[in-house]
C-alpha cells in the first residue's frame, strides 16, 4: 500500500504511527 512507499522511499518493517503523522502532515502541506 501507499504506506509502504511514502515520501518516496521504501519503509523497511512497520512504522510507527508518529512517522505517519508526520509524513501525513507533509503531503497536507504541499
Amino acid at each position: 500500500k501507499r504506506w509502504k512507499y511514502a515520501g518516496g522511499k521504501q519503509w523497511k518493517g512497520l512504522v510507527t504511527r508518529r512517522e505517519i503523522e508526520r509524513e501525513v502532515c507533509t503531503w497536507g502541506q504541499k
